[in-house]
């Protein structure tokens, strides 16, 4: 696709994928590789978020990366619940009832 910003297409794939692996491998593949999918898609999101930058500073670059890379599996852990086939069946937390523990 000529014109394209090599970032623009980074954060679209990454979100992508994020979003397969969140709703739909979440609870399907194993915990280790949807949390490992999650920490690709969020490393791969804030690369691609760098690269729309103007001159991002190494320490941005690093800073992006490794921070998205340990947020976006925490994230969908946080709002979705559990990772891993045991999860199946399990409501998402997001939709609880407030004060309903899980």
């Amino acid at each position: 696709m000529p014109g394209v910003e090599p970032g623009i297409i980074l954060v679209a794939l990454s979100g992508a994928l994020m979003l397969v692996t969140a709703f739909g491998l979440r609870t399907r593949a194993s915990a280790t590789i949807g949390i490992a999918l999650l920490a690709l898609a969020g490393a791969g999101f804030a690369w691609g978020v760098m690269l729309l930058l103007p001159e991002p500073s190494t320490g941005e670059w690093i800073a992006a990366v490794a921070l998205l890379a340990i947020l976006t599996p925490g994230h969908a852990r946080i709002v979705l619940g559990r990772f891993g086939p045991s999860a199946r069946g399990a409501p998402i937390r997001a939709f609880a009832p407030p004060g309903e523990k899980r």
